[in-house]
């Protein structure tokens, strides 16, 4: 039966850790980071279209500090966290 390994079953008592591969750790950073930037456009829509239509009108330069920031503050929190 597939889901025996869910209840402690065929698959041995390895824990998550162990069954937890690079790939499996990626995807879930991923829908993370999905689920995070969607919750704004779903709750306030308006507000997100003026903040993206305020991105729209910086110069390159601007956006490229603001995505350093969130390099340098992800990176840290991967780091530390």
């Amino acid at each position: 039966f597939p889901l025996q390994w869910w209840a402690g079953g065929t698959r041995g008592t390895r824990s998550f850790r162990q069954r937890c591969t690079p790939l499996m750790s990626i995807l879930a950073i991923a829908g993370m980071v999905l689920v995070l930037e969607g919750v704004l456009p779903f709750i306030a829509p308006a507000m997100w279209r003026e903040t993206m239509q305020r991105i729209a009108q910086m110069q390159d330069g601007q956006i490229r500090f603001i995505g350093l920031g969130g390099i340098v503050v992800g990176g840290l929190l991967v780091a530390f966290g």
